[in-house]
């Protein structure tokens, strides 16, 4: 067994007996009459050892006398969630922030936690312990749930998350988060504080007469970063929350464009808040909503008839747009588009009609049972009708007519906008909501449920502060997993635990080369190199000896540098002569790219010094080409015939033979231009024309009879 010889030596015990020879320390134990040793340690010098973990399994109390703060080794430390987490808090600037606010200690706690939040989904503190026992902390060390109650409700404070909230917000804006859609949701989770001033009787998402605590947060879907959060008392209404994120908002120098807010917001009062403020909007209209029903009665059979003129895209949706009344008493009318889908028109009524039957049965187990008291399932009072005798229920009968309605608008769905728009152009803006819905889904699950669990109202605000730090990171993580192609984000998180430090022999850790094809092209792309494990191995090191101190975790310390200058970087004498020039107050005018006009380059220069060194004196040549050196062309087409190995003659003086003289070629040529087509004649004497002899015989006698 491994000996722990990072820790300190400690006495020998009195009943252990030491090998002679070995040094093995040992302890014998008879039972069933079978005589056993088991080995402790090992001796290093008289009376003295470094132990392994039969040590601390035999004598548990020597254990905690010798090593009171001193962990237990662990095989292997995981640490790909670490590594993540560090390079995208710090690449973003989250981490950075917490260190500001929170301060080094409890900003790496909250990062700790919400690595937590983000690997298990949950924010319950019991099972923090047992869940991260494997992995390398941001605070060196891994905490229990007391630690972190006491933290959430005694040590972090309202200014605090105050703080932190402004500087994320802050940040979001200086990296160019301008005139964005903000998609904004809100939920309420059942509260189980008691003297809470958060927790108020509302509208409870459970349907259990409990107090609730309401949260609202915004992201912005070109980024698909949260933006900020509130966690608000139960009984706000939606309007009021949302004028108090928005004013927040505004206050920050954020433009907003617009708000798109999915059906839960959907309010004469919201909508005539954004109206005041001058924001357009995109809303999700419920299926009681007047102008829901208006658009289902004016447009529904057409689009459930696939009119070709309504279909809006490749998932085989239709729709259409009009201007109705939103609600029955608004002022005037806005756009609305009413959708159709018949592969969500299948599903909503498959689940409608399973829920449905489902109700029935519930009903009919009760009737049957003979129970005093016979109650419909939450929401489906309007589909069933119970008859009595006297205060007896004997049965009870379905409202076909009713469920008929609901059947009916299945696979619609309606949304209202500000402006004027196509009803395409309203389904794109809306669909920007889906990654703030894939968040806020997120975020609720981490989030414990629905419920919340703390000791006091700054504990839950401390919990959702941390839920939205594990949003940024686990939004970071997603993007770039869907930018690699890796489909399953939650799979990938869980996976990261397989990268690992190793615990060798000697009792130190070790970075192993072991993980993923998928792992390795999320390192590569936050810049997570093995060097860097190799560096978290050397931190696991100096945290089991006790030795690691640093409070602030950076990559950049993990980097080792290669052989040579850096690139990019000058070199000392270019440092010391620009730091020369510059206290000689000397303006240096920066060479633009390529060789100064008028240099030689360095060819000519070496050429010329070798020529100088062999005393040859070199005549500069004059302008053109030197007498009876032939031109680039002639030597290019000789060249080109002595490499298909044909014989280069030398012309002679004279017209070559067979070639005709210049005259008739440009005689030729006139005729040619003037279209007059040569004939070329043929062998022999024109018919009609005389010989050469009978010609010269008659110009003799022409000569002859003028001369008589």
């Amino acid at each position: 067994m491994a000996l722990y010889r990072n820790l300190k030596q400690v006495p020998i015990p009195k009943d252990a007996k030491v090998s002679p020879k070995s040094k093995r320390v040992y302890v014998s134990s008879n039972p069933s009459g079978i005589r056993r040793k088991r080995e402790i340690g090992e001796e290093t010098e008289p009376g003295m050892m470094v132990p392994n973990d039969n040590f601390r399994i035999e004598y548990p109390d020597l254990w905690k006398q010798h090593y009171p703060q001193s962990p237990i080794p662990i095989p292997m430390i995981s640490v790909g969630n670490y590594a993540v987490s560090l390079s995208l808090g710090l690449n973003s600037g989250l981490y950075h922030d917490l260190q500001e606010c929170f301060g080094p200690w409890h900003g790496n706690a909250i990062m700790d936690f919400a690595r937590y939040m983000i690997r298990e989904q949950s924010s319950v503190a019991m099972k923090y312990e047992q869940a991260m026992e494997n992995q390398l902390f941001f605070l060196g060390i891994g905490e229990n749930d007391s630690w972190f109650s006491n933290l959430f409700s005694k040590h972090i404070t309202a200014t605090q998350i105050h703080d932190f909230r402004d500087a994320w917000l802050n940040r979001c804006v200086a990296n160019g988060m301008q005139d964005v859609w903000l998609c904004i949701d809100g939920s309420n989770s059942d509260s189980v504080m008691e003297n809470s001033d958060l927790a108020e009787l509302g509208h409870s998402k459970s349907l259990k007469d409990r107090p609730i605590i309401s949260y609202i947060w915004a992201v912005d879907p070109a980024s698909k970063l949260p933006v900020t959060w509130f966690v608000n008392n139960g009984g706000m209404p939606d309007c009021k929350a949302i004028d108090e994120i928005i004013r927040y908002l505004a206050a920050s120098n954020l433009k907003i464009k617009g708000v798109i807010l999915d059906r839960g917001f959907v309010s004469r009062e919201v909508l005539q808040l954004l109206t005041d403020k001058g924001l357009d909007y995109i809303v999700m209209l419920t299926s009681t909503t007047t102008g829901f029903k208006t658009m289902l009665e004016k447009h529904g059979e057409s689009l459930i008839n696939e009119n070709a003129e309504f279909l809006l895209s490749s998932e085989y949706i239709f729709g259409v747009e009009d201007k109705v009344k939103v609600f029955s008493n608004s002022k005037s009318e806005d756009c609305v588009a009413l959708y159709f889908s018949a592969q969500r028109k299948y599903k909503q009524g498959k689940n409608f009609v399973e829920k449905l039957f489902e109700a029935h049965e519930q009903i009919a187990n009760q009737i049957e049972k003979n129970s005093a008291k016979v109650t419909i399932p939450q929401g489906f009072k309007r589909y069933f009708k119970l008859i009595k005798d006297g205060e007896r229920v004997i049965g009870f009968e379905r409202d076909n007519a009713q469920v008929q309605s609901s059947l009916r608008q299945n696979g619609f769905h309606a949304i209202a906008s500000a402006k004027d728009r196509s009803a395409l152009e309203i389904m794109e803006l809306y669909r920007l909501r889906d990654y703030s819905e894939k968040q806020f889904s997120q975020l609720k699950t981490q989030l414990g449920g629905g419920t919340v669990r703390a000791h006091s109202d700054i504990g839950a605000q401390a919990r959702f502060m941390v839920g939205f730090v594990a949003s940024i990171l686990r939004t970071h993580i997603m993007v770039n997993c869907q930018e690699l192609k890796i489909q399953d984000t939650n799979r990938l998180i869980k996976s990261l635990d397989s990268v690992s430090l190793r615990r060798v022999p000697s009792g130190r850790y070790v970075a192993c080369h072991n993980y993923s094809v998928d792992i390795e092209k999320l390192f590569d792309r936050l810049g997570i190199e093995f060097s860097h494990l190799e560096k978290f191995a050397d931190v696991a090191n100096q945290q089991s000896e006790g030795k690691d101190t640093t409070q602030v975790r950076t990559l950049e310390l993990y980097v080792k540098r290669g052989r040579g200058r850096p690139k990019g970087r000058k070199n000392n004498k270019t440092l010391e002569r620009e730091a020369a020039e510059q206290k000689l107050d000397v303006v240096k005018v920066k060479r633009g790219p390529g060789r100064p006009k008028g240099r030689k380059n360095n060819k000519t220069l070496e050429m010329e010094a070798a020529e100088q060194a062999l005393g040859i004196v070199k005549i500069k040549r004059g302008p053109g080409r030197p007498k009876g050196r032939k031109n680039n062309a002639t030597l290019e087409r000789e060249a080109f015939k002595q490499s298909i190995n044909m014989d280069v003659v030398k012309r002679g003086p004279g017209r070559p033979k067979g070639r005709k003289n210049n005259k008739t070629l440009e005689r030729e040529a006139f005729k040619q231009s003037i279209g007059l087509v040569a004939l070329k004649r043929g062998r022999g004497r024109p018919k009609g024309r005389k010989n050469n002899k009978t010609l010269e015989r008659e110009a003799a006698i022409l000569a002859q009879t003028d001369i008589q």
